[in-house]
């Protein structure tokens, strides 16, 4: 429930005073001035402390580590009802530096043409430097925490479009990002770490008169909890994935992608940032995923998706289709991490401007007898180092897939012949235009040249990889309906290279700070890791904040 202001009080106050002597009403009238003018501040302050950190995934777990340590009291605000690491919680777990000590100004340029102009030269002047350095400084860090189980490797891609450096994996048994979150986690919870779960934060408590922000008003279980921040507050709060209309207004451009991480991920920190004044930045920057399901995604909220093109045997019979019964990609091409991620650079966002609808959307993997027995097309649980989903890492689903269960769902569909499954194959596109089955002769022309094509060895017409390759064979046919995942959101409110959030005019809003993918520097696209960003400025934000005064120190409010 919201506090009453001491503005609404007065308000109240001053009709009740109507008809007081004259002496009464000067002696009121100043005392009613003075409580006026922190109109908006809590009524009270049900408790303080010196930082307060809005979110626990990567960025939240290391301004909490590296607040304990300088001594400082610290309470960590997290939506989820668990301890469950954000997006970090369902990644790779591979703190990608993309450093070389070495070779820091070769970095530094590195990251000025990745990012092709999206952070303006006179900031990545300033920015990349910066983080270079506290990324190499991160490292040292890690190293110092005692109980974090990890080992790095020196990773070159021998392509010069990732960038070369050092790489830290879990040593949890060659473990993912839930191992890894879970390492972090014990460290904070052995320091003594208050972190407060299901306790989303609602609004910032700002100074009107100076910018500054005093506080955090959050949500918790008996109401709302006004919790003062004596040094500053630091929103690690992650991307706006979870946010369909977030989504069409500055990624999606009508097209729902399916979060592979966490669904709380809904750009509350966006809308907090942005009443306090924030400028944003990157937000038209979000990086695709896999391939999805798109029926199971949407019960469960989130992207099942495809594990990767070398989940299937090497030679497998299936297929992307479209609307129209025709192939339009390389199905094992990988969109993930790779230069060709962003959705501008997608076939899925062709649009036909003669009807204004996509080109290829609604898709369908079209499969044989074959490759429904070969393997699951889904497979529920972690896999080590790779890209898996909250909704394998959480067991959404609620049992194992099995593409029998599937069918039973009805998320798969079946039939004898080709031209029985294209009238089965029910779709919607992104305006909501339905599709009640494809274009038979086209379906069955398509999969008669890919059988040409298996049989030659070769695929004239997307290049894909003669290994994966293989001919349908006879009936039954089977297919699903596809959607797109997203791995997550860059953009967020701009800051400096202290990770102190700007205003519209890139001044300092004093005591707030936005770190890991919550206004990340990756603009168009993505190379810096969203791993190592996160531990480094969530680190680097929280040694900033202990060394400010308490804005309470003068007047002992």
């Amino acid at each position: 429930m919201e506090q009453f202001s001491r503005r609404s009080f007065l308000k109240g106050a001053g009709l009740a005073a109507v008809g007081t002597a004259a002496v009464g009403l000067v002696g009121c009238g100043s005392a009613a001035a003075q409580e006026q003018k922190d109109w908006w501040m809590p009524e009270a302050w049900d408790e303080e402390t010196d930082v307060v950190v809005v979110g626990y995934g990567a960025a939240g777990v290391a301004a909490t580590i590296t607040g304990l340590d300088a001594g400082l009291g610290v309470i960590t605000l997290e939506k989820s009802s668990e301890p469950d690491g954000g997006n970090l919680g369902c990644a790779t777990g591979c703190i990608q530096t993309c450093m070389k000590p070495d070779d820091a100004d070769g970095m530094v340029e590195m990251l000025r043409h990745f990012n092709q102009g999206s952070v303006s030269k006179e900031d990545g002047d300033v920015l990349y430097p910066a983080i270079v350095e506290q990324e190499i400084e991160a490292g040292a860090w890690l190293d110092s925490l005692e109980d974090l189980e990890i080992y790095w490797v020196w990773r070159d891609y021998g392509d010069p479009s990732r960038m070369t450096g050092e790489v830290a994996w879990s040593e949890r048994g060659d473990a993912g990002g839930s191992e890894l979150f879970g390492n972090f986690h014990e460290i904070a919870v052995d320091k003594g770490a208050d972190i407060r779960l299901a306790t989303p934060a609602k609004r910032l408590v700002q100074n009107p008169e100076t910018k500054e922000i005093l506080g955090v008003v959050a949500e918790g279980s008996g109401g709302d909890i006004a919790i003062k921040a004596k040094k500053g507050v630091i929103m690690a709060c992650g991307g706006f994935e979870g946010n369909p209309m977030m989504q069409q207004w500055y990624t999606g451009w009508g097209i729902h992608l399916f979060p592979w991480g966490t669904p709380h991920n809904t750009g509350d920190g966006h809308r907090m940032c942005v009443e306090a004044g924030a400028q944003l930045w990157h937000m038209d920057c979000s990086e695709i995923g896999s391939p999805c399901y798109r029926l199971p995604s949407e019960q469960v909220g989130c992207s099942v998706s495809m594990q990767s093109a070398g989940h299937f045997p090497d030679a497998s019979s299936w297929l992307f289709v479209n609307y129209k019964g025709e192939r339009f990609v390389n199905e094992t091409k990988n969109l993930s991490h790779a230069p060709q991620h962003t959705r501008k650079r997608t076939v899925w966002y062709d649009m036909d401007t003669d009807t204004y609808e996509f080109s290829n959307l609604p898709y369908w993997m079209v499969f044989d007898q074959a490759t429904f027995d070969a393997a699951p097309l889904y497979i529920q649980s972690t896999k080590p180092k790779s890209l898996v989903s909250y909704a394998g890492v959480h067991q959404l689903l609620g049992q194992e897939w099995t593409n029998a269960w599937a069918l039973e769902q009805g998320w798969i569909v079946k039939a004898d012949t080709i031209e029985g499954l294209a009238a089965s194959m029910v779709g919607t596109s992104p305006s909501g235009t339905k599709y009640e089955g494809v274009d038979a002769a086209a379906l069955a022309a398509t999969v008669e040249r890919w059988n040409a094509s298996c049989e030659a060895g070769a695929d004239p017409d997307f290049k894909r990889d003669p290994e994966t390759m293989a001919a349908f064979g006879d009936g039954p046919f089977y297919a699903i309906e596809m959607g797109m995942g997203m791995i997550n959101t860059q953009g967020g409110p701009k800051h400096n290279e202290h990770n102190q959030t700007l205003d519209t005019n890139d001044e300092v809003i004093p005591r707030l700070y936005n770190v890991g993918e919550f206004g990340s520097l990756n603009g168009g696209n993505y190379n810096l890791g969203n791993i190592a960003e996160a531990l480094t400025t969530g680190h680097f934000a929280m040694l900033h904040a202990g060394d400010l005064e308490p804005w309470d120190a003068s007047d002992g409010k």
